[in-house]
């Protein structure tokens, strides 16, 4: 029944097929604090992560919390902490997610799929959108790509080296 509800709620229409496909992470753009980021919308995270500089400079408050954090080719680096309850809002979505702070290199917040079982999202990489069907309400939030000219973890890499959160 979900799925047919998503359908009926994206109402496409295909106008031509896509000669090359389009590359490169999708971000939304969010309202965290009062302030305006980007965040990477990312179903292979297993959490959602803050970079460590972005919840200082928020303003958030950091529950420290132990752990570990290991990606490819790095050493493990310490988890700083849990940012909870932060009010957030994408497109016309408004909530509150917590996000697990950590020292990261890429990006500055990931949104992963605790977020997105929270609020009922998908992908929808066609139209390079991403749809909420959080309390029976819809929303289609527009999300943009960035190239991935530079060399990128996968996000699968990424969710394997979290340890003990």
């Amino acid at each position: 029944m979900g799925s047919l509800k998503l359908l009926n709620a994206v109402k496409a229409s295909v106008v031509e097929p896509v000669k090359e496909t389009k590359r490169g992470s999708m971000f939304v753009e969010a309202l965290i604090g009062g302030k305006r980021v980007k965040a990477l919308a990312d179903t292979g995270a297993t959490h959602n992560f803050m970079r460590e500089g972005v919840a200082k400079a928020l303003g958030l408050s950091i529950n420290p919390t132990k752990g570990t954090i290991k990606s490819v080719n790095t050493t493990a680096k310490s988890v700083v902490g849990e940012a909870k309850s932060v009010p957030t809002q994408i497109g016309d979505w408004k909530g509150v997610v917590s996000f697990t702070v950590v020292p990261m290199d890429d990006y500055d917040i990931v949104l992963g799929l605790r977020w997105f079982g929270q609020v009922r999202a998908c992908i929808i990489p066609y139209s390079d959108s991403l749809i909420i069907l959080d309390h029976e309400k819809t929303s289609a939030i527009p999300a943009k790509r960035e190239s991935e000219g530079k060399g990128m973890l996968s996000a699968m890499q990424f969710s394997r080296g979290l340890k003990t959160l």
